[in-house]
């Protein structure tokens, strides 16, 4: 008679070896929908969102018409990796990249300019690069200086007249003196000022803006 109860007394074992395996501590796997997102996962789509962000920033970019010209780049090339002062992008010159036009970060700092050009790439020196000098602007003065690479992590502004205004947090960009840059592209913030009214001029230390973003994809521009 206890064929018409199989099914009771089944659920009643399992039942009851499930109790006995709980007791020994033992712990049932999860459900495949509880899996938990790899970290892998979490890094693709991070990387998926700061690529959009910074193709963002250059179609916003494209979209000024600070520029006679826009060619967006990726860079591939970076020399030193710690402070670089060379870069080489993969445009060149059938997609009409010229030598001496500027290198201009997705959130419009600037990075250099190009030195070289072959067919499919181009070669660009930072404001790191000992080559570069610029004229800049200390925009909440109006006061003008000279922009020197060559050093690290910050870089020098000299000339500036002895009786200087300008303080820590002051932005620099291109002046209307430069010819080898756009005007008014920003440069970086003032670090710290340097001599007394008594010297002939006094100078500058920047960190340069392009430094602190990211400029995987960048625009050459002129």
């Amino acid at each position: 008679m206890l064929w018409r109860f199989r099914r009771e007394i089944i659920l009643l074992i399992f039942l009851g070896a499930g109790f006995a395996l709980l007791r020994h501590g033992f712990h049932f796997p999860r459900p495949l929908f509880h899996k938990p997102v790899q970290p892998s996962s979490v890094q693709t789509i991070e990387g998926l969102v700061r690529e959009n962000e910074r193709l963002r920033s250059l179609l916003k970019l494209t979209n000024e018409k600070t520029y006679r010209k826009i060619i967006v780049c990726s860079v591939v090339g970076i020399s030193p990796w710690v402070y670089p002062t060379e870069v080489t992008v993969n445009r060149g010159s059938t997609d009409g990249i010229e030598p001496g036009m500027s290198i201009i970060s997705g959130k419009g700092s600037l990075i250099g300019r190009i030195v070289s050009v072959s067919e499919h790439s181009a070669s660009g020196i930072t404001l790191f690069h000992k080559d570069n000098k610029v004229s800049v602007l200390i925009c909440s003065t109006g006061e003008i200086g000279i922009l020197e690479g060559g050093s690290f992590p910050y870089l020098r502004v000299k000339f500036l007249p002895p009786n200087c205004r300008a303080a820590p947090g002051d932005i620099v960009e291109t002046s209307n003196m430069t010819q080898l840059f756009p005007v008014h592209t920003r440069i970086g913030k003032l670090v710290r000022v340097s001599g007394s009214s008594k010297e002939l001029t006094m100078q500058g230390f920047l960190r340069p803006s392009f430094y602190e973003e990211s400029f995987e994809d960048v625009a050459v521009v002129k």
